[in-house]
């Protein structure tokens, strides 16, 4: 007794000293006694609440007093208390220890509490801690968080671009991993591909909305979207005038190029008018899928069936391609309210309308369902302004060509499944030749019309987007 007693008293004096290590003595110790351990914890001897973290069960309350003690100077352990808290559902002290391990240095508390805030929507204070961290060291995960903080917010990321642009892969569909950006049944079954473009993630939401809504389209059938991809820096090389027709510089998509499979490419800006040039389809955020889908139509032959300018370009035979559902035809040449033979075999449906049985003879009427499916030669409201020529329709009823509020026909859908390559848009890849030519950079425009070439099948269509003929 009288020695267990010296041992306790020996320990109290030197306990409020410096000299003491209770871990160097306790682990010189083979079996120290609960009373030793308890005895040195009731005098918070840094040491000893060492000892309870390292040697006692975690999530113990031995273990948990002892961590927050320990976790005061030790930023691990105060990382390690805040991820249970967090698993506890206890935000409040989650948050708390993950500050304490920040302010102790320790980089990794950083990203797990941008992660915290940003499952929380805080994104404005998740991307404040983001912008301080360190960027050495940083792994690919810790890359798409900050891309998707950054997006969060409306930055763009011009530091960690300039570091490292491979996380832009990691990007392609925000909150889902890339694998399940589209499902392998979407990718079989269409025959042409559009990914959706936008630089912050308002733009990346609206398009994964308008993306659900025209996945249930019957064009999707045809031009199916295949992913939805972050591109930073849009703002720098757009305009988007709510007056006017939304444009952008198209070289600078070659920079980006190599991150995009599909054929077509769609762009969501703030503001501006929907249009389609060649392989490139801008969109503005008020937009609809509606909208989309009209503007989709374009890419693969579709005309538009309301009313043009006089001095349009497709109202004057100055668009040499051919679409699914127009026809030019100069006033002059009706007569009596017919169509001649020989222009009807100008007509792109015209083929459809003889494979439904459709007979050989001098002429046709206008204005008048000629096949079991309602086609013929109905008078378009699309060149109705143009005093030289009008245009002609497959089909009496006004479609989505018309007003995007309304439905596809069926009879559209039949005659894209018989259309031919001549109908098509060039894919985006065309786009940046163009581009790259009018900058006079012609060797590198001709390299990218060799990539455009390899979009299509007929050779005759290669010819043409060789020599840049749409």
């Amino acid at each position: 007794m009288f020695i267990r007693v010296t041992v306790v008293l020996s320990l109290l004096l030197v306990l409020a000293t410096s000299s003491f290590s209770f871990e160097r003595y306790i682990n010189s110790v083979a079996s120290p006694s609960d009373n030793l351990v308890w005895f040195a914890l009731k005098h918070n001897a840094p040491s000893a609440h060492q000892f309870v973290v390292e040697r006692f069960p975690i999530e113990s309350n031995a273990w948990f007093n002892s961590a927050k003690f320990v976790a005061i100077s030790d930023a691990d352990i105060a990382n390690q208390l805040a991820q249970i808290y967090e698993q506890k559902g206890d935000y409040q002290n989650a948050v708390s220890y993950w500050q304490q391990s920040i302010m102790l240095g320790n980089d990794e508390s950083v990203y797990e509490l941008a992660s915290f805030y940003y499952l929380q929507e805080k994104y404005d204070v998740a991307w404040q801690l983001l912008a301080k961290a360190r960027l050495d060291n940083i792994n690919e995960n810790k890359q798409w968080l900050m891309a998707r903080a950054s997006l969060a917010v409306g930055s763009e990321l011009s530091s960690i671009v300039s570091q490292n642009d491979r996380y832009l892969n990691k990007f392609s569909l925000f909150g889902y991993a890339p694998e399940a950006i589209v499902p392998a049944k979407v990718m079989n079954r269409c025959e042409h591909s559009i990914t959706l473009v936008a630089g912050n993630y308002e733009d990346l939401r609206h398009w994964q909305h308008i993306k659900a809504a025209y996945d249930n389209s019957p064009l999707a059938e045809q031009v199916c979207v295949k992913a939805i991809q972050y591109i930073p820096l849009l703002d720098l090389v757009c305009e988007h005038d709510i007056e006017k027709a939304i444009q952008c510089s198209e070289s600078f998509w070659k920079k980006w190029a190599h991150l995009i499979t599909s054929k077509y490419i769609a762009v969501l800006r703030p503001k501006g008018g929907a249009n389609v040039h060649f392989g490139i389809l801008y969109l503005d955020r008020t937009d609809t899928a509606q909208v989309f889908q009209h503007e989709v139509a374009h890419l693969v032959g579709f005309a538009d069936e309301y009313t043009l300018s006089a001095t349009h370009n497709i109202c004057n035979g100055g668009i040499d391609k051919i679409h699914i559902n127009f026809s030019l035809l100069a006033r002059k040449d009706i007569n009596g309210n017919m169509v001649t033979l020989k222009n009807a075999q100008k007509v792109p449906w015209f083929k459809a309308m003889r494979n439904e049985g459709l007979a050989v003879r001098d002429s046709y009427p206008i204005g008048e369902a000629l096949t079991e499916q309602g086609l013929g030669f109905f008078i378009s409201e699309t060149c109705s302004a143009n005093k030289e020529n009008i245009a002609l329709k497959p089909l009496r009823e006004r479609g989505f060509m018309r007003n995007y509020n309304l439905p596809v026909p069926d009879q559209y859908l039949t005659l894209l499944d018989q259309s031919e390559e001549t109908s098509l848009m060039p894919p985006f890849t065309y786009n940046i030749a163009l581009a790259l030519y009018q900058e006079g950079k012609v060797e590198q425009a001709k390299e990218w019309l060799v990539t455009s070439a390899t979009f299509f099948q007929s050779p005759d269509i290669q010819t043409k987007t060789l020599r840049g003929g749409f």
